[in-house]
């Protein structure tokens, strides 16, 4: 039998021992280490969470002083979140609204309800949307003007979420309608100057045509009885006072046809006739017509207006554009009628054109305004310009009354 020597003996446990306490030493302090670490963690987890809820309170905060209401809503469950600021567009907090989302489209106009409640439940993705309306008018506070923006996405369940906000701009409405009001205004004036213009350019060619007329020929007629008599030099004399006034009544007609052309009352496609003949046909510019309306049908004032706007557009293609043909066309377009010139010019660049300042193209857009309407012009270098005038028909009767193309 073998024996143990007891001094390795003791030797072998004091470094069992000995390993067996650094190791628990190693768990030990690993342990710590863990303990210290997920604790420093913990703590900052803390301070992260606090910092970020108070991001949010002041967020919050900041949105709840907003004159303006922050939402997002979905379809089947109503408002999800509202700032505080609803309550300063209508007559309710957020937290009523909330709990009953029908108390917004109470507190909305019973005109412009509708559109925003087909706007909340329609639940289709948008990439953005508008809505404008009034509030209903609440105890002694007239309406307000409310607009909404807002965007709608899907969310992860599939839902349509809609995330907005809603704005008082009762200001910047009653800006706009004060705008609106003076360009009627502005209209209507510009139409009283204008038939104004018109009539005196009627009385005064009138005046030509009639008195002036009358005077020149009574001239004529005594001197002719003059001439009976004449012989010599007084029979010369007489021949060139005749000549005079001759010319004086060619001129007179001349400028009375300027004041109001005769052919106005032959009708307009006779008077832009005339005007292309007197404009266009020297400069050797053909010109093509396409009425597709009887105008006739047309106020005298209207008439007036359009062949006005073509007279000055003739003035102008015959001094700048180089063309050698022009196309006019006249059409109704639902409850506009619609007059577009187009010549194969050199065309310019509208841009470098102030229209506010130019002349001819001014008084042209003052004549379409008079009328309700507006001017296009479309045109670039070397590729001719389209004139594009449009203006509200008087009455809708007159879209009924159309003509074939092509016929005067």
């Amino acid at each position: 039998m073998n024996s143990v020597t007891p001094g390795v003996g003791l030797q072998f446990t004091a470094s069992t021992a000995l390993l067996v306490g650094l190791v628990l030493a190693l768990f030990v302090g690993a342990g710590l280490f863990s303990l210290t670490l997920r604790n420093a963690r913990d703590s900052q987890r803390k301070q992260r969470d606090a910092s970020l809820r108070d991001v949010a309170a002041q967020h919050s905060q900041l949105i709840n002083h907003l004159p303006v209401a922050v939402f997002t809503w979905r379809p089947v469950q109503g408002f999800t979140t509202l700032s505080e600021g609803i309550c300063r567009l209508v007559p309710h907090t957020a937290s009523k609204i909330l709990a009953d989302p029908a108390l917004l489209l109470e507190a909305i106009h019973p005109d412009d309800a509708p559109s925003l409640r087909k706007l909340l439940l329609s639940g289709e993705p948008l990439a953005e949307t508008t809505w404008l309306g009034r509030t209903a008018p609440h105890r002694n506070s007239s309406s307000a003007w409310l607009q909404l923006y807002a965007k709608a996405e899907v969310a992860t369940d599939g839902c349509a979420v809609l995330s907005g906000i809603l704005l008082d701009v009762t200001p910047l409405k009653c800006a706009q309608i004060e705008l609106e009001r003076a360009q009627e205004a502005l209209r209507r004036f510009a139409a009283k100057r204008e038939h104004d213009r018109e009539a005196e350019r009627l009385h005064l060619a009138q005046e030509f045509h009639d008195d002036l007329g009358q005077l020149l020929t009574g001239a004529r007629m005594r001197l002719q009885l003059l001439a009976r008599d004449a012989s010599g030099a007084q029979a010369k004399i007489i021949t060139e006072i005749d000549e005079m006034i001759s010319e004086t009544y060619r001129s007179m007609k001349a400028i009375a046809a300027e004041l109001r052309p005769p052919a106005l009352n032959l009708g307009l496609s006779a008077a832009i006739e005339w005007q292309a003949e007197r404009s266009l046909t020297p400069q050797e510019i053909r010109l093509t017509t396409a009425w597709r309306f009887d105008t006739e049908a047309l106020p005298d004032d209207i008439r007036t207006a359009l062949f006005r706007i073509v007279q000055e557009a003739f003035t102008n293609i015959a001094r700048y554009a180089q063309a050698h043909s022009v196309h006019l066309s006249l059409r109704p377009d639902g409850p506009f009628l619609v007059l577009e010139l187009a010549d194969d010019g050199v065309g310019f660049e509208p841009a470098t054109v102030d229209t506010h300042t130019h002349f001819g193209l001014m008084g042209m857009r003052e004549r379409a305004l008079a009328l309700g309407g507006d001017i296009e012009i479309d045109s670039a270098g070397g590729e001719g310009t389209r004139l594009k005038i449009q203006i509200p028909l008087p009455s809708p009767a007159l879209t009924l009354t159309p003509t074939p193309a092509g016929t005067p």
